[in-house]
């Protein structure tokens, strides 16, 4: 028999859990973030930039399947979680990602890398949902914000050193599969040892809910748009994303500020680390826009993505519900990526009204209330 979810008011809100918890947790989260960019951002797309021209039906036709199978692999995990198939759920997503990454060696066509699309997205939307609800009862709360922290700072800088971001794309493609390995085995060892737990508050009521998954809308929108420019300019990113040493600095800001936020995120800072992270971001991307481009805005870029992106899978994470994952992750990460894209490709540039819009947007939706700058 399913335990029933309890109130977090019902027991005691969080307790310590063992080291050996913690550091599972920290692995899983840090190969699912590493095979997402590994694969997902780097070597699938560069596998098919070598096969398809940039306008071609089917690269569109790949990357639509790509996000839609995402989407509905975290809607399809989020109706079969339970507390007993959650290992297995995780497995599977990871599995599924694993042979897609493996199959892109030997892709040579359209209908392979459809298949692939359909194995990567569904088992990263599988993976990605699953893992929010079972983190909070892994890591016993206390220390969830650590746990994410580690490993998103992990995930980003290595998929931001040289060989990686720079490699060839079978280092790309054995490091989303070394991801993969990782995370299966250490998914093995989470004990799951409380009952499942509804976080109430005002960001877990319905209202907002909806308000922070515009907010994340907004975040990933301006970001994807912005790093696809900045990707497509060879002045901006000759200045910001090429070099060995540029790479060792951004992946090193990528692990600090990741860390950082999630030392936060333990001592409840929501709205701070939410604000200092888009802060960051935007003034990166109002640098940019004036032409402003160096080592420093990158690095300052850098830190803004990891540390809402710490936020992005904590808030979830907290709350314990895979539903609200598989939401949010559709609306802000699924298809705020592909808007992302939509939009840097009409506009072609950086605009300087960008990030003042989406920061306007943020000011007039960040909830500034006490009781839920501590998410409680």
């Amino acid at each position: 028999m399913q335990t029933p979810p309890v109130r977090e008011t019902d027991w005691q809100k969080e307790y310590p859990a063992p080291v050996r918890s913690l550091v599972a947790a920290t692995v899983v989260v840090a190969a699912v973030y590493t095979y997402f960019l590994s694969f997902g951002q780097l070597g699938f797309l560069r596998a098919m930039a070598a096969v398809f021209p940039p306008d071609d039906a089917w690269l569109r036709s790949i990357l639509a399947a790509f996000a839609g199978c995402g989407v509905a692999g975290g809607f399809v995990a989020a109706r079969l979680f339970t507390a007993s198939r959650a290992r297995r759920l995780m497995t599977a997503g990871l599995t599924f990602a694993g042979v897609a990454a493996g199959l892109t060696w030997v892709a040579a066509g359209p209908v392979w890398f459809l298949l692939i699309a359909i194995l990567a997205g569904g088992g990263l939307g599988v993976a990605t949902v699953t893992l929010v609800g079972m983190l909070r009862r892994e890591t016993g709360g206390t220390r969830l914000g650590t746990c994410l922290g580690v490993g998103t700072g992990v995930a980003y800088g290595l998929c931001n050193l040289p060989p990686v971001f720079a490699g060839e794309l079978s280092t790309q493609l054995l490091v989303a599969i070394g991801a993969v390995c990782a995370g299966v085995v250490a998914v093995q060892g989470f004990e799951q040892r409380r009952p499942p737990v509804n976080v109430t508050g005002m960001d877990y009521h319905p209202a907002g809910v909806r308000r922070w998954i515009v907010i994340f809308l907004a975040l990933v929108v301006t970001d994807t748009a912005a790093f696809f420019l900045l990707q497509q300019s060879p002045d901006l990113r000759g200045a910001t994303w090429t070099t060995a040493g540029q790479l060792y600095l951004n992946a090193g800001a990528h692990l600090l500020a990741a860390i950082v936020a999630g030392l936060a995120l333990d001592r409840r800072r929501v709205l701070a680390t939410v604000v200092t992270a888009a802060v960051m971001l935007l003034a990166a991307i109002g640098c940019l826009s004036a032409g402003m481009a160096n080592a420093a805005v990158a690095a300052l870029y850098s830190a803004g993505v990891s540390g809402y992106s710490t936020v992005l899978v904590f808030y979830p994470a907290r709350g314990g519900r895979p539903w609200l994952g598989a939401t949010l992750y559709a609306v802000s990460g699924w298809l705020g990526s592909g808007l992302g894209l939509a939009l840097g490709a009409q506009l072609g540039h950086i605009p300087s009204w960008l990030p003042l819009a989406a920061g306007a947007l943020l000011a007039a939706l960040l909830p500034w209330r006490r009781d839920a700058i501590r998410c409680e």
